[in-house]
């Protein structure tokens, strides 16, 4: 990962569990694990900016500064199960669960004020700036798989069903007064709230079949269907003189839907080194 800045606490913590049943033949197994990230940074910028002589305009070299102070705030709660079940069913047949889900909360404010000066030292411009998101996660993803061992050596049929949801929610503001100075001194202000909502969706389910053709030779046949959904929502929002009006350049909604078909055949020979 980048460089982590600033002052980092963190608390984790977890458990896991695993066990055998039906005489052995069958296991399970799951675990819970949970972290917090809470970053604290303080940002202070003195920038000095040279230019150089232009002769042209009877200017020599000069320079003007700019000076930025910032702090950030951020905390990040993540929850994370994992499960495992491993069935043998009969001597033919068996079964395997995989399912893993997630919960991932965090938040951001942000406090900045800029000033940047002339050559002459004088005020050009300064900024104060203000935003705060928080934003909630949530995921899960499973998968069941069917394995049958027929009579003859080598002859399979597995089944393997997938299914994967995630949603993912935020919602923030960002306040900043911007004031120019010159000739005609001026204030812009932008007062701008947002949400967003994303979900996406994938179900699937892959067949596989396996015959031995004898001599160490397969041959496979498969085939995989998945369809998949993908949602999103954003909205963005100006307020000016009290009314809060939507912004049409900054939203966007959308959905898109995906199916897919792949039919598979395969030869296989096992050769020994």
């Amino acid at each position: 990962g980048g460089r982590q800045n600033g002052i980092m606490t963190n608390y984790a913590g977890g458990l896991n569990f695993n066990t055998d049943y039906d005489g052995g033949k069958s296991k399970a197994g799951g675990s819970y694990f949970y972290n917090r990230i809470e970053q604290n940074v303080i940002n202070s910028l003195n920038r000095v900016n040279f230019l150089p002589a232009d002769p042209a305009n009877n200017l020599p070299a000069r320079s003007y500064d700019f000076n930025q102070d910032s702090r950030t705030l951020s905390t990040g709660d993540n929850h994370r199960v994992n499960l495992t079940i491993d069935h043998n069913i009969d001597s033919a047949n068996s079964l395997k669960l995989t399912a893993t889900a997630t919960l991932a909360q965090n938040t951001q404010q942000v406090n900045s004020q800029s000033q940047t000066f002339n050559v002459d030292k004088t005020l050009k411009n300064k900024s104060s700036r203000e935003t705060y998101n928080k934003g909630q996660n949530y995921s899960i993803n499973s998968n069941l798989l069917w394995r049958h061992k027929f009579e003859k050596k080598g002859r399979t049929l597995s089944t393997n069903f997938t299914l994967n949801a995630s949603r993912n929610t935020s919602d923030g503001n960002q306040y900043s007064t911007n004031d120019f100075y010159g000739t005609v001194n001026t204030e812009k202000i932008i007062d701008q709230s947002n949400n967003q909502l994303s979900s996406n969706q994938t179900a699937g389910v892959n067949f596989s079949y396996t015959e031995p053709l004898g001599g160490r030779k397969y041959l496979e046949a498969g085939y995989n269907y998945r369809v998949n959904r993908n949602e999103v929502d954003r909205e963005v929002f100006n307020r000016m003189n009290g009314l809060q009006e939507k912004d049409l350049l900054l939203s966007n909604q959308y959905t898109s839907n995906y199916t897919y078909n792949r039919p598979s055949l395969n030869f296989r020979l096992i050769r020994q080194k």
